[in-house]
């Protein structure tokens, strides 16, 4: 499971996440073992990027397959 919050105020808005990061293994069952951003700075300094979930596509970690795709 994980856990994403948002806050939108008159100031700004908050928005914060677990950092427990799922991983599939070669026999489809998953493992929470890792820690890592998931709320990432994506693609530019200006907007926020939030996932749940697997966090891996094409065999790469989220944040390095977000960063080789920019």
């Amino acid at each position: 499971m994980s856990i994403l919050i948002a806050e939108v105020l008159s100031e700004g808005m908050i928005f914060c996440a677990d950092r427990n990061i799922t991983t599939e293994c070669t026999n489809g069952t998953t493992i929470q073992e890792k820690q890592q951003a998931k709320v990432l700075k994506w693609p530019t300094e200006r907007h926020l990027f939030g996932f749940v979930g697997v966090a891996e596509i094409g065999g790469l970690p989220m944040h390095d397959w977000l960063t080789s795709a920019s």
